[in-house]
């Protein structure tokens, strides 16, 4: 429906006759706010499909916030897990096919952040959908979604005076794009493999369905919990709706790093494998029981994956760390599409 729009633009600017530019604009106005009021009735979809509550950028839940790859869907099939695509297509599809050498029948899983920064976000989301990948929520996902039904709810006159906002790209979403999205769970647990997907990190000791959900796609540093510090936390949880009881857990999440801090990956101890990117300044993580692979493409770094070999039968235990029994492969950046905000490792 936006392309049509985009047509009637076209046709305005060639038009000389004041007139019929006139009844054109009128066209495509009109056609604007169709397109508008299907994203609103999709967006109350959506929310009458939610599982309840708001997540924390206030929209519906996904239903299922936390989702599971069975060990019959990924049996005899390989686990091919990118990191942060931040929009670099053209640098996903080299990987993929280059690197990868994907096949049909591959399980593709995005640690998150597919989205934003970088040149062609939709032409990402597009890619993913067609492969028919999976995908966990990254902070860019979210706060791009955000943004859409932002600007959708302007465009259809419910939205008060729009604000400029620099994920315009969010404009050239399909319907199915955003439902897409939309249904990106905070987490993806993949039993056969014993690995657990988050785009950003875990609180160690908080099983995952009580951790809070935007530190899901947000956290990087953890601090040792004073008892002042735990019964604080886990009060704020409470009044969340959707965060955690961290009551009686040793560590807790910080925003910055400072000299008592340590990186969450580097204290994870499972009982699972957690892959995970958001972390572009540490690069590539290796850690025992955690895998981080955001190396920074977007940046000017590289554009990372693991590949894990099919699990033969029905699947099985596989307690050992992914880069144990996969292997990693890269494409480096083609470019440096926007300066990282720190030296990057």
């Amino acid at each position: 429906m936006f392309s049509r729009f985009q047509r009637f633009v076209s046709r305005i600017i060639r038009d000389s006759k004041p007139q019929a530019k006139s009844q054109r604009q009128q066209n495509a106005q009109r056609d604007l706010s169709c397109h508008a009021v299907a994203v609103e009735r999709s967006l109350d979809e959506l929310k009458s499909r939610a599982e309840g509550g708001e997540g924390p950028n206030g929209m519906p839940l996904p239903n299922p916030i936390h989702a599971e790859l069975t060990p019959q869907e990924v049996a005899g099939r390989r686990i091919i897990l990118v990191g942060d695509v931040h929009g670099c297509y053209d640098e996903l599809v080299l990987l993929l096919d280059q690197e990868c050498r994907r096949q049909p029948d591959d399980v593709v899983i995005f640690v998150g952040d597919l989205v934003n920064k970088g040149p062609k976000s939709p032409e990402v989301v597009a890619l993913a959908r067609d492969i028919g990948a999976y995908a966990v929520r990254g902070n860019h996902d979210d706060s791009s979604l955000a943004s859409y039904y932002k600007w959708a709810n302007y465009r259809s006159g419910k939205g008060g005076k729009q604000k400029p906002d620099k994920r315009e790209w969010v404009q050239q979403l399909t319907e199915q794009d955003v439902e897409w999205l939309h249904g990106l769970p905070f987490s993806l647990r993949i039993p056969s493999h014993n690995l657990l997907v988050v785009h950003a990190g875990l609180v160690p000791g908080i099983p995952l369905e009580q951790q809070d959900l935007g530190q899901l796609y947000t956290m990087r540093f953890l601090e040792q919990a004073t008892a002042k510090r735990k019964k604080s936390s886990s009060k704020r949880s409470l009044r969340s709706g959707y965060g955690s009881d961290s009551d009686g857990a040793d560590w807790e999440p910080v925003g910055s790093a400072n000299d008592e801090t340590e990186l969450w990956g580097k204290v994870w101890d499972g009982p699972e494998h957690v892959v995970f990117g958001h972390d572009a300044m540490r690069g590539l993580q290796l850690r025992r029981k955690a895998t981080g692979l955001d190396t920074g493409c977007v940046y000017g770094g590289r554009l990372t994956a693991i590949i894990l070999p099919p699990v033969v039968g029905d699947g099985g235990s596989r307690p050992s760390a992914p880069v144990g029994h996969g292997m990693l492969v890269s494409v480096k950046a083609l470019k440096e599409y926007e300066k990282a905000k720190g030296k990057m490792r």
